[in-house]
This record gives C-alpha cells, structure tokens and sequence, in this order.
C-alpha cells in the first residue's frame, strides 16, 4: 500500500469512526422518548436538575395537589430524588398521581413506595430564540411565585436537598415530542449516513487513483518521490506535476489526469465571502465523466500551469488572470 493513501484514508475512516458514534448517540436519543417513565429511570436517564433536551424520568416521592394557577396554566409542586420540581400539567394528566396522593395521606414521601415514574421533558429558564434573541421561558415574576407557592407548601422543607428549583420547568413527554424526536433522529441519522457515504465514496475514489498511477508509472509506484525529480513540469507549492502526458495532484485529493483522453478542461472561480477565492481545474472526457482539481492557496501560480498545459498539450485554457489578483 502507498504511504500517501493511508496518509489520505486514515482521517477519512477516523471521520466515519466519529460519524457512526454520533450515529448510535443520535438514534438513542431518538429511542429515549419513546421509553416508559420506569425504563428510563432505570436506565439511568434521570432529571438531575439540569437543563437536558431529551427525555428524563423522575421518580416521584410527593405532590402538592393544590396547583399554582399562574397565566391561565397549572403548576404543581412535584418532588423528586434531588428536589422539588415545578411541573406544568393539567389535572388529569397527573390523575394517577393525584389519586395516589389522596389515598396515601400527608406522610412524608407519601408515594416513595408508590413507585411511580414521570417521563418528563426540561423547560429551562432561558433558550435561544429567532436569530440572536434570547427566549425567557421563565420570568422573574414566575420564579417568586414558585418560591412563594412553595413556602406555603406542605413539601417546604429547610433541608437543603429537597430546595425547590424555581428556574425550570417540567412537562410530560407527549407523543408530539416523541414524533418530533423520529422526525429529528431520520434527519439526522440521514445527514450522518449521507457524511459516511461520502467518507466511503472518498476512500474508493483514492484507491482508484492510486491503481491509475500505478498503471501510468509502474516504476515509480514504490518511489513516488523520485517522480518529483523526473518529471517535464512540477509545481511545489500547488503540488502539481506533469510526466508523459500525465498530470498528478499530490495534494490531499490525490488525483491522476491522463491529458490525451480530455475532451474539454476549463476552470471555475468560486468566490467565497470567508474563505475567498477557490479555484477547480475541471477536465471532462469524452463519456462524460470528469476529474477535479481544487487549489485554495497560490492562486496566482496557476497563471504558469495554465500556460503550460496550453502550450504543451493544447487543452484551451482560458482564463481572465486578473480575477486571480
């Protein structure tokens, strides 16, 4: 194998490596929504009273049946293992809950042996909204009736891990936000398989080059550095060479041209407003099919390939060199 195609290849299958990570956290995160409350929790998606974007599971230990109405909405005081939540919901969302309250009475923790589990999703107090804006979710004035609310609650309490966290808000996962999560994941998950794809087409089309140069330059394949000495044309900085009719870019997309099978060869000017001008060296033969070579940097030196190709192989080249500065 050449050096320069593991040299080549190794960051791709590094990427596809990185890729496919990410594919597997994707489509478990898509999955975690559509889980049960109790196979969460035991999977150890716990609210840990951080902000989190995917689903979580709470283990509810006691509930403050009299809501805060607050903006037309309900708000019970719900606590968990780290804590006494703020939860949005209407009553009969939280009915079994309530009815497990009513008929455990005032002890405290009355429903920890209950076992009942909440799959909830995280409102935090602030999130991004259009362009730049900042989204306040929960306002000053709603933070002091939380804590208010919670003081005159029978689940205050001064020990310090049952506070209440008036900075978010929990809501139950429903079946929009688990359709939502699929419809995220498959977007995903086809980005990714899209990138891994690219990665593996990139990878072929390398070997496929080298097995080109090979056959061109069968004396060089163990020595490819000496064809740096040998060649009619060589250009370092864009990493270009000519041999025999053979032009070779040695830059990171390693490419092979055999100049006598191009029917046409042309250049295109890419003017990025970041990244500034980028250059292709196209050349399309006669079955359609092409070859492309990219240059980002010493742009200007192109005026001495092009004149050379021209020159030697007749290939029309035409460009306006002063769009290269």
């Amino acid at each position: 194998m050449h050096k320069g195609y593991g040299r080549r290849t190794g960051p791709i299958w590094v990427v596809v490596a990185i890729m496919a990570v990410v594919m597997v956290i994707i489509a478990r995160a898509g999955f975690k929504s559509f889980q049960s409350a109790e196979e969460l929790y035991k999977a150890n998606e716990v609210y840990y009273v951080t902000d989190k974007g995917s689903s979580v599971a709470i283990k509810v230990m006691d509930i403050d049946p009299e809501p805060l109405v607050l903006n037309g909405h309900n708000y019970y005081l719900v606590k968990h293992e780290r804590g006494v939540a703020v939860f949005e919901a209407k009553s009969d969302e939280l009915s079994n809950v309530l009815e497990a309250k009513k008929a455990a009475g005032n002890a405290e923790n009355a429903l920890e042996a209950s076992n009942l589990y909440l799959s909830v999703r995280v409102t935090p107090e602030k999130s991004k909204g259009k362009g730049s804006n900042v989204k306040v979710n929960v306002t000053p004035e709603m933070k002091d009736a939380f804590y208010k609310k919670y003081k005159e609650s029978p689940l205050y309490s001064e020990n310090a891990k049952t506070k209440i966290d008036e900075s978010r808000i929990l809501k139950l996962t429903t079946s929009k936000d688990q359709w939502g999560d699929s419809a995220l994941t498959l977007v995903m998950l086809a980005i990714v398989l899209g990138l891994i794809g690219f990665q593996i087409y990139q990878t072929r089309r390398l070997k496929a080059q080298y097995a080109r140069f090979d056959a061109y330059f069968p004396d060089y394949a163990n020595n490819m550095k000496q064809l740096l000495d040998d060649a009619e044309y060589v250009d370092p900085k864009l990493k270009i060479l000519v041999m025999e009719g053979i032009l070779v870019s040695y830059d990171i997309n390693f490419t092979v041209v055999d100049l006598s099978e191009v029917s046409k060869a042309y250049l295109v000017f890419e003017n990025r407003r970041k990244g500034g001008m980028r250059v292709h060296l196209r050349f399309e033969y006669a079955n359609k099919k092409y070859d492309s070579i990219l240059f980002r940097r010493q742009l200007l030196r192109l005026k001495d390939l092009v004149e050379y190709l021209n020159e030697e192989y007749n290939l029309g080249l035409k460009v306006d060199f002063r769009l290269l500065g």
